[in-house]
Formats: C-alpha cells, structure tokens, sequence
C-alpha cells in the first residue's frame, strides 16, 4: 500500500466524492481551500500507486539507480506497522450476507473498505550529527483508503480517489531504544529476524487508546504487519522556488508529493509460538518497491527550508496558497510511469492488481 501524507494539505473536491472523480478526476487543481484546511490535523486527497517486486540480490543495483536517475537527498527510514482492521459483525454477517446476492454491494464494501491503524517512526535532525543527533517519535494515524478506480479509467496505475489520513498522536520514543542502525537488507539466515518488538516499539495504544476508539465504532484489529526498509523522496530537492506570490506559513501551496518504499514485509511469527516477527516470505529473500503519489501531499518547502533565499522565490501563479495548478491525477499517473520506466530492468511497477 502506499504511505499516507503527513502535510494536512486542504480538502478538495477529488478527494471526498469517489462517485463523481471518474468524470472530473482533474478537481484537485481547481478547488478552493479555506483559509484554515492547512492547519487541519485530518487529509483527504486522492492517491497514485504502483507496486513491484524483486530479489533481495537486486536491492544494491536497485538502489544505485534509484539514487543515479531520481533522487538528489539521501533516504529516510521505513519502519511502519499496519493494524487492519474489521468489522466486529463480518463474521456474523458473512452467513446471510453471501448467501443472497442482494447484498454483492454490501460484501464488495466490506471487502473493499478497510480502516487501517499506521504507527510509523518518524525522526528528525536537529543538525548536529546527522541522525545520530536527532529525535525520535512514533506517528499514529487513522487511515480509510478507498478501492482503487476501474482499470479501464487509469490502466497506468492504481488511482484512489480518495485516501483519508487522521492523525491520532506523535509520541516521543524514549532514548537508547533507536532501531534501523543497521541495513535493512540484510539477507543472511541468522539475519532475517529485526532484533527488535514492533508490538512493543510501535506501540501507541496506551498513548492514545485507539483500540478503545475503533472498538467504539464497530471495528476491531484483524491482523497487522510491518514495512521495514528505506523511503526516497523523489521530488524533493535542498532548494525549491515558491509556486505563491506572497509566501505565508498559514497557507503554504501544495504539490503532488512522490515518494519511492523500498521495503520488506514481517509478520509476527505465524506457528505463535514466539513473539518474533518473521519475513512474509519464508526466506527473506523477496522486497517491495512502491511508488506512490499523493495529489497535495506536498508542501511549499521555500517557506520552511533554510537554504532557500528571498531571491529564489519563482512568479506568482497562486496568490492564496492552496493546490498548485500542476497537481492533477493525470500528472501523478504521468510522473509515476516515467519513474516506473526508469526502474526496468530491476523492477517491473505495475498496478495493484488486489486492494
């Protein structure tokens, strides 16, 4: 799946009504955001992604291209687990609601809809020793990915209309509990354990009790797993040219935010007989690359980066802030396939074929 935005970019028209994206899947560059969407702990956009596979062998060579042909900052860490969860009445329901196909919407929607907890690590550099100086912290977010639109509308790519992010809580991790010092790759048999409890490590419920929360809603966890790798930032360079004529913090502009995972999938261990959490593939041997583009996920960094001066900011386009006008779907679907077509050879990104 793809990772969720982190920017509360302004809600939009695209993002919040999946019926009607199929016929005006361009809304995004077109809506209006009020004066306090950016300030807004939720997101609503719509998401591009594609999805591939390769041999852990590859990684190195994959990783050199990567770093040749897309991206000019250095990688982040991926350390994210996923609670799916479910309905609490699925299995009851699942008698009666199978068995008449007067009820086929009601089970595609169940199969289709998911809510999903993310508790991801997330580090900052205070500019002191790379990320040896910097912090630590654990983002919870609540996330309601809707199915992907029919392959007939975007056979490039799986398109989301909307893709709903609420974040729950950012807690600080307690010092001398760093992970991800070593490579994430590592493919040797005694290696193919983390060395570390993502129940335990990534764990916010006692912060912020959201078990408790979608238990009060009807759901519960169903099952969970954890990405374990390396994150690229492919649009993001040191210094970028405004797209807002009069640059304000309150109401930065928005691009499409692309972001390249590189990652390995562990589950716990499923015999249950340890806590360990194991590769999903038996042999650790398989990674997931995955790209994906959020339409205004991406926020005017001259605003916020240092190395960018007054002089750099480009021509006023968009006066208030708000999307920018090259944030469409189309572009995204665009930009991800030229992206794919780079990586041949190694990886081969196609659309999801399963939600």
């Amino acid at each position: 799946m793809a990772s969720t935005a982190t920017s509360r970019p302004p809600n939009n028209a695209a993002g919040s009504n999946a019926a009607a994206s199929s016929s005006n899947s361009s809304a995004p560059s077109t809506s209006k955001p009020t004066s306090t969407a950016s300030t807004s702990p939720s997101a609503q956009q719509p998401q591009v992604s594609l999805l591939g596979t390769l041999p852990i062998h590859l990684v190195p060579a994959l990783l050199r291209r990567i770093e040749s042909n897309l991206v000019t900052l250095p990688p982040t860490l991926l350390c994210e687990k996923e609670t799916v969860l479910a309905r609490h009445d699925d299995e009851t329901s699942a008698v009666r609601e199978t068995g008449d196909n007067a009820w086929a919407s009601v089970v595609k929607a169940r199969k289709g809809v998911k809510l999903r907890v993310r508790e991801a690590v997330k580090r900052s550099n205070d500019g002191k020793d790379g990320v040896v100086g910097g912090s630590e912290s654990v983002e919870c977010t609540l996330c309601l990915p809707l199915p992907s639109l029919p392959e007939r509308q975007y056979p490039k790519a799986s398109v989301r209309p909307s893709y709903n992010v609420e974040l729950l809580s950012d807690t600080a991790v307690a010092p001398g509990q760093n992970i991800g010092r070593d490579d994430p790759f590592r493919s040797t048999v005694e290696d193919t354990l983390l060395g570390f409890d993502p129940a335990t490590y990534l764990n916010t419920d006692i912060v912020n009790g959201w078990k408790s929360f979608v238990s009060s809603i009807g759901w519960r966890p169903h099952f969970a797993f954890l990405r374990y790798g390396l994150s690229f930032a492919l649009n993001e360079i040191l210094s970028r040219s405004s797209s807002t004529a009069r640059p304000t913090l309150l109401n930065p502009s928005h691009g499409t935010k692309h972001t390249l995972n590189v990652y390995r999938i562990f589950t716990p261990d499923p015999s249950g007989y340890t806590d360990e959490w194991t590769p999903l593939d038996p042999e650790g041997a398989t990674v997931v690359v995955e790209l994906t583009a959020t339409v205004g996920g991406e926020l005017d960094q001259s605003l916020f980066n240092r190395y960018c001066s007054p002089a750099e900011v480009g021509a006023a386009t968009q006066a208030d802030g708000g999307l920018d006008p090259p944030s469409t779907i189309e572009n995204a679907v665009d930009f991800a396939d030229s992206a794919a077509r780079s990586l041949r050879g190694l990886v081969d990104l196609k659309r999801e074929a399963y939600d």
